[in-house]
């Protein structure tokens, strides 16, 4: 130790520490940061798996009873609820498009589904954007007949096409 250093002990130790590096309750903080917007027009399916990792440390942090987990102010039966939802909904995008979660699912929001379906045509170079045959496009249509290809997920009270 050098002579500009002085050791703490005791209570002056745990003084110095709690002043100089206040807690931080970082179950909140993971728990609080809402990774999904179930009202976006497109969600990657992978912002759910982050999501529900997120959770699922919260859970891992709040647990203090041998491997039961507490409904304290940091785990709640409401979170478990959320972690519940996200699982159910994780299951159903793995059993119908048949890929995992956590390589990238897009979800397509119904609003949003027709704009999609004729970004997807231009993209594709099924039609020029460009073209004024694009202006004889039917999109709704388009979009209708395209939708056979797709899931349809709810989401609270939002419809999602994917596939």
């Amino acid at each position: 130790m050098s002579n500009y250093t002085q050791q703490l002990t005791g209570q002056e130790k745990s003084d110095y520490i709690a002043e100089r590096f206040p807690k931080t309750n970082k179950e909140v903080m993971i728990k609080d940061t809402k990774v999904v917007d179930f009202s976006s027009d497109a969600i990657d399916s992978r912002d759910i798996c982050d999501f529900i990792e997120r959770l699922e440390e919260t859970k891992r942090m709040a647990d203090q009873n041998d491997g039961q987990p507490t409904y304290n102010d940091e785990w709640t039966a409401e979170d478990q609820s959320e972690l519940d939802k996200l699982y159910a909904i994780v299951a159903q995008i793995e059993d119908y498009s048949g890929d995992k979660c956590a390589d990238g699912v897009s979800l397509i929001h119904e609003r949003y589904f027709q704009n999609y379906c004729e970004e997807l045509a231009n993209d594709c170079g099924m039609v020029d954007e460009k073209s004024p045959l694009a202006n004889y496009v039917d999109w709704e249509k388009w979009a209708r007949d395209c939708a056979y290809d797709y899931t349809q997920i709810e989401i609270e009270g939002n419809t999602y096409y994917f596939r």
